[in-house]
């Protein structure tokens, strides 16, 4: 029986303060580290024509968003990452809405926003002051147009359709899969009428599809994707593992959580397994039937994307989990129509059972943070560093949360400072050592496959400017992402001509503090 319209309400009220508090819940609490630093500093690029071209085409419309946010609220951690936890709760009642669509059901649409709601991985990504939540917050409102214009002709959910499927080509390369998702499924399982209609349409989505591929920077997009590794079997397990309960890296690379009671996810992973099986199997029966071919297209919508990852990634890996975020919602409500194959009390009790057994990897979601700790070591720095000594940061790239920290004010050292060329903009020029107040910063940049010796060659560089500058101290920040034999050669290098005074291990950040022999005598 279906439930009163005031009831399904107020339960959706319910789940979606339920997911902002999720989302809101120690927001700031962490400091930023890379990735989210690297949104602070394209805030910060002014927006010229030359900017735009160069750096900013890459996914301009959530910089060009962040910057406008961060000129009223400001840079710290909980406002820059309040707009990732605004659109992690507006998805939720987006895919309630979805889910109603194309089901006919409130509970289907209730279920799947509720498995949202809880979801470790949305939470994760939810407060990361990055673009996911967004990219599948839009995600879910194109194909709620799509599914509505197809299935009432309506010209005005083609046209929102369209306007948000253009927002989605200037946020992420990955929104790609999701127009030709859509694209495929209009000219396959549409008639003429509709399909004609949709060809204007796309056509002009196409117009800016072209646009973006003139505009983006093309070079630095293929040099961004030089870590990912090849995807495997164990990295597609490992992507449904993190659309369960977000895995052991939140669709991440870079760390890996270690369970203390793993039995815990497992079985909450077999639950998930369970009814999405059971949900695929019952969508793939009524689209195969021709009872509903919307089924088919949420189906489409969760296995085009990874598909298409996986057979790019044979060329150059490009299989990143926590960009599969769009196709999360498609999980969710495949899962929730599995979980809804059984009678409401038990419904109910599966999604008890859920939520009981997801406290635990929630839990350790806000107790555990294993990015690199730049606001800790940056803060053990300054209440050393003296006015004029030099400071050497490892990797260079991470000179974007180190300068985030550094600056009096959060995110006031980055003013100037190239977000992909990790330098200070000086005069027209771009000197990868420069001065922040009368602080000599240096960029030790990353062994990126080149080799060893090229990383020597490089540091020896750096060590020249250093010694030119007459620093009588000198301190090194190697972040994990330096390696062993880079951050050894460092060290005798610099004791070559320093005395070390002094060494400190934050997290993931070494700190070692040289003194020239002058200095350490006076």
């Amino acid at each position: 029986m279906e439930e009163r319209p005031s009831k399904a309400g107020i339960w959706l009220v319910f789940i979606v303060l339920v997911a902002a508090a999720l989302r809101l819940f120690r927001l700031g609490a962490k400091g930023l580290w890379y990735d989210e630093a690297c949104s602070i500093a394209m805030a910060r690029v002014p927006l010229d024509v030359k900017n735009f071209f160069q750096t900013l085409a890459y996914k301009p419309i959530y910089f060009v968003l962040m910057k406008m946010w961060t000129l009223v609220f400001g840079m710290g951690e909980f406002w820059v990452r309040f707009p990732s936890a605004l659109f992690g709760a507006l998805g939720i009642p987006a895919v309630y809405l979805l889910g109603k669509e194309i089901s006919a059901s409130k509970r289907t649409g209730l279920t799947a926003a509720f498995l949202l709601a809880i979801s470790c991985f949305h939470i994760y990504h939810s407060q990361q002051a990055r673009h996911f939540t967004f990219m599948m917050f839009l995600t879910v409102v194109s194909f709620l147009c799509l599914i509505r214009a197809l299935r009432e002709n309506n010209r005005g959910m083609r046209r929102w359709n369209m306007l948000v499927n253009i927002l989605l080509i200037f946020l992420h390369p990955y929104a790609l899969a999701v127009i030709l998702t859509q694209a495929g499924f209009v000219c396959v399982y549409t008639g003429a009428g509709p399909k004609r209609e949709w060809l204007r349409s796309g056509g002009i989505t196409l117009v800016f599809i072209l646009i973006w591929l003139l505009i983006a920077n093309k070079p630095q997009m293929f040099h961004n994707v030089w870590w990912i590794p090849r995807p495997d079997v164990g990295t597609l397990i490992e992507t449904f593992k993190t659309f369960a309960y977000g895995g052991s890296r939140y669709g991440l690379d870079d760390y890996r959580l270690v369970f203390d009671c793993p039995w815990v996810v497992h079985v909450l992973a077999a639950i998930y397994l369970i009814f999405f099986l059971t949900g695929t199997a019952s969508f793939f029966h009524s689209f195969r039937k021709g009872r509903d071919p919307f089924k088919g297209l949420i189906l489409l919508w969760l296995w085009v994307p990874i598909a298409l990852a996986l057979l790019v990634s044979f060329v150059r890996p490009v299989y990143v989990i926590k960009h599969l975020m769009i196709c999360l919602p498609a999980y969710g409500l495949i899962t929730a129509a599995g979980i809804n194959s059984l009678r409401p009390r038990f419904a109910a009790a599966v999604c008890a059972l859920i939520f009981a057994l997801n406290l635990y990897p929630l839990g350790i979601l806000y107790e555990r943070d294993l990015n690199v700790p730049w606001k800790e070591g940056v803060r053990f720095l300054k209440s050393g560093i003296g006015k004029t000594d030099a400071v050497l940061v490892s990797t260079a790239s991470e000179l974007k949360p180190f300068l985030y920290y550094f600056g009096d004010r959060p995110g006031e050292a980055l003013e100037g400072f190239d977000p992909y060329l990790y330098c200070r903009i000086l005069g027209g020029r771009c000197p990868d050592m420069f001065y922040e107040k009368k602080n000599f910063i240096i960029g030790v940049p990353q062994n990126q496959g080149e080799g060893i010796e090229s990383v020597k060659e490089d540091f020896e560089k750096r060590l020249k400017a250093l010694r030119k500058s007459g620093a009588e101290t000198v301190w090194l920040l190697a972040s994990r992402w330096t390696g062993d034999a880079e951050q050894r050669n460092m060290l005798a290098r610099l004791g070559e001509w320093y005395q070390l005074t002094r060494s400190q291990r934050t997290g993931g950040i070494d700190i070692f503090e040289f003194k020239s022999a002058s200095r350490k005598s006076a």
